[in-house]
């Protein structure tokens, strides 16, 4: 089954587009709440907030307080967060390889010489002498 569009037409760019699609909205969907709260800690001129990140014991820790008051917090094992960043992307760029179409390696090879040499001299003994001079060595 062939699809208009489907994974087997995909050009590289496609998949560094899903990619940064789905990067961008892991960042979104986790660290929305976050990024709102740390906005609301620092961008006004009279916010007395504070944000702090920690990496400790291979947990990710994120904490905004506002004043005394933690507005926001979150966590993660860093084994977690390596998963939720390169699984995806991983998982996606095996299936595309599966769909790519196969391509013909012995076509690839029978024509690799003459895409390399084209109209050229069989070796440098050759190109000295004048074209109609040249010995058949076949």
């Amino acid at each position: 089954m062939n699809l208009p569009f489907g994974m087997s037409q995909w050009k590289p760019r496609h998949l560094l587009a899903a990619w940064s699609t789905y990067w961008v909205g892991l960042v979104l969907v986790t660290l929305g709440p976050a990024l709102i709260s740390i906005m609301r800690v620092t961008i006004p001129k009279d916010a007395k907030g504070s944000v702090s990140a920690s990496f400790n014991d291979s947990l990710f820790s994120l904490v905004v307080k506002a004043g005394e008051t933690t507005t926001w917090s979150g966590s993660a094992q860093a084994t977690s967060l390596a998963l939720w960043i390169a699984g995806p992307p991983l998982l996606l760029w095996l299936a595309w390889l599966a769909t790519r179409p196969a391509r013909r390696a012995d076509a690839m090879l029978d024509s690799a010489p003459e895409r390399l040499l084209g109209d050229a001299p069989a070796s440098l003994y050759d190109r000295e002498r004048p074209r109609e001079e040249r010995v058949d060595r076949t």
